[in-house]
């Protein structure tokens, strides 16, 4: 069985891994790295699958009418290759972009690529219900599986003590480290995150923001929340691969404030290196809360971050960080990869 990861972006390691996992499966993964639908033509032939994974460079332009085009061509793209025999299969990482450009069009293309597609995978229970409403899908629940995102254990080196990992970001051994990590959002509410800090914090804590900016607005923001704060460290970068372990585990908890997420591959990557997690109490993270490793607060109460962290203080981060690296564990590619194979039986069959 040969099958198509469309885009594939195997700079985040979720695509390589099940591509591994499901060549021991006897499902040969190949992926378009490029965006361009000359690429994606370029790469259909011999292929029984086409597995779709975001759809913003097909459907979405800075201008609704580059959009419209776009998403015309590829609708009929789609429609050709099914023509074909070949079955399609998306997996909704999200329900749409972060920062919408055209919301209401692109919930119009996501609506029609669900009528299209043969299977759709989501992450959790939370996902699917909220794609069958979006998306109209109450008569092809049938279509849908939930397949739960895979760990990312083994996948960045995992070496360094948590006193080597300090001394290279200068952090003393006896300060509790709250730390966000990732690609930084409005979504991902870290402006809260440093007002609940600055009104906590009481000179033993410390508070690591690591990870690149989507824009010059957002680092200058957060440059001027943090401005003459002596326990904020900010790193507005992307982490290479080889450092992502220094600053897992100069922390004692790594901190999710979102506002809004329908899959956090973040929070596993934490879970993966055995850290505690903060997040909000919010019914698409219910599978990472029964995990056990958590520090949860009501994001409805304007204090709820800051009396979570305060409460974290306290934690036991050790045994939440094992709760969370068991749970991590569990979510093998192994697993997944068994039962993407068997979606994919069951639409060419």
């Amino acid at each position: 069985m040969n099958v198509l990861f469309f885009p594939y972006w195997p700079a985040n390691p979720y695509q390589p891994n099940l591509a591994a996992a499901l060549k021991e499966r006897e499902v040969i993964v190949n992926g378009v790295r490029g965006t361009s639908f000359q690429d994606l033509a370029d790469s259909v032939k011999d292929q029984d699958i086409l597995h779709l994974h975001w759809t913003n460079p097909y459907i979405l332009a800075p201008k609704i009418s580059a959009s419209v085009r776009m998403s015309l061509y590829f609708f009929k793209f789609l429609r050709n290759q099914k023509k074909r025999g070949r079955k399609l299969v998306w997996t909704i990482h999200n329900l749409g972009e972060h920062e919408p450009r055209h919301p209401v069009f692109e919930l119009f293309c996501h609506r029609i690529l669900a009528w299209l597609s043969d299977g759709i995978i989501v992450h959790n229970q939370y996902a699917r219900d909220a794609i069958v409403k979006a998306y109209r899908l109450n008569q092809h629940t049938d279509k849908i599986r939930v397949i739960p995102h895979g760990n990312y254990i083994n996948n960045y080196p995992n070496n360094i003590s948590r006193e080597k990992a300090r001394e290279k970001l200068g952090i003393g051994l006896g300060k509790k480290v709250f730390l966000f990590f990732g690609a930084m959002r409005e979504y991902k509410g870290l402006p809260e995150l440093v007002a609940a800090f600055n009104e906590m914090a009481s000179g033993i804590e410390v508070l690591l923001l690591a990870g690149n900016p989507l824009n010059g607005q957002i680092e200058t923001r957060i440059n001027k929340l943090t401005a003459g704060s002596e326990n904020v460290i900010f790193y507005p970068h992307f982490i290479q691969d080889e450092d992502v372990q220094i600053y897992m585990n100069a922390a004692d908890i790594v901190v999710f404030p979102f506002r809004d997420i329908f899959t956090s591959g973040s929070v596993l990557l934490a879970m993966s290196f055995a850290k505690p997690v903060l997040i909000p109490d919010i019914e698409s993270l219910e599978d990472v809360i029964m995990a056990g490793g958590v520090i949860t607060y009501d994001p409805k109460d304007s204090r709820g971050l800051k009396k979570a962290m305060t409460e974290a203080l306290s934690a036991d981060f050790q045994q939440l960080g094992i709760k969370n690296f068991q749970e991590a564990q569990r979510l093998s590619w192994e697993s997944i990869a068994e039962e993407t194979a068997a979606l994919y039986t069951d639409v060419l069959n």
